[in-house]
């Protein structure tokens, strides 16, 4: 999982969410306002037609280092990636053309394992539209890396999986987490199924090879790690620049490293 914070401070990021802002967000909150008032559940045909997201993908993308920024899976083409929304547009509506809202996840992220799953801390007031404002006091369980450190949750661990025996990275909560950060850390690990604990389909038996990858590259990493070797810095530099801009390598550099 990627830190995405830096969004905010990209300037042509930056400048591609005020434009969109100019050209979207009050027309398209309003048109969907009016369809709340008129007592119509906004389900997810009210935004066919006015898809205008794509506009911000190609530069999400480009500054994702290409990759989904949930399971890092590399991204080739356009129509295999989305402009995830971290808050569900459909049950939150006013969040829908909001620019702090997005990233570029997937297509099995966005739209198979998350899709609209949006989990809270217990016990949690009922938001609408009035009552939009006790949404800042509530406690969503999914992490948000667009203003959190997902550094600060996980710990890598390279194991066998139980099933193929296939040497795999997998995520598990760092150990110091309090209760509401470790249900963050295991709810956002199960939702978007990155320790492939879910049926397989055949989008996440591209992740299977992916994480199979991803222990051969950073294996040596983690090693040095663990074991703190002096060349440790050196070896992390001459890393491929697809593997060294990873969230995985950042944990790992951390210390935040298991090898079982």
């Amino acid at each position: 999982m990627k830190d995405l914070r830096f969004v905010f401070a990209d300037e042509e990021l930056v400048a591609e969410f005020l434009k969109f802002a100019k050209e979207h967000t009050r027309e398209k909150t309003t048109r969907l306002l009016t369809l709340y008032k008129k007592n119509s559940q906004i389900v997810t045909d009210d935004y066919k037609g006015h898809n205008v997201w794509k506009i911000l993908k190609s530069i999400f993308w480009q500054k994702q280092v290409r990759r989904c920024a949930i399971c890092e899976k590399e991204l080739n083409e356009i129509n295999s990636y989305d402009v995830e929304h971290y808050i569900p547009k459909t049950e939150f509506w006013w969040y829908a053309y909001h620019t702090a809202n997005y990233y570029v996840a997937c297509g099995t992220c966005n739209r198979i394992e998350k899709n609209d799953e949006f989990p809270f801390f217990s016990p949690t007031p009922l938001i609408n539209y009035e009552k939009r404002k006790l949404f800042s006091n509530c406690y969503p369980l999914l992490i948000n890396p667009l203003h959190e450190n997902p550094y600060d949750y996980f710990r890598v661990i390279f194991q066998a999986d139980a099933k193929t025996n296939k040497k795999v990275v997998v995520l598990a909560p760092l150990k110091k987490l309090d209760d509401l950060q470790r249900q963050k850390a295991i709810t956002t690990i199960t939702i978007f199924n990155l320790n492939l604990k879910k049926e397989l389909l055949p989008s996440r038996k591209v992740q299977m090879e992916w994480n199979i990858k991803l222990y051969n590259k950073l294996f040596k990493l983690a090693q040095k790690v663990k074991n703190n070797e002096p060349d440790l810095q050196e070896y992390f530099d001459n890393l491929d620049e697809d593997y060294k801009n990873l969230g995985y390598a950042s944990m790992i550099m951390k210390g935040n490293v298991e090898i079982i």
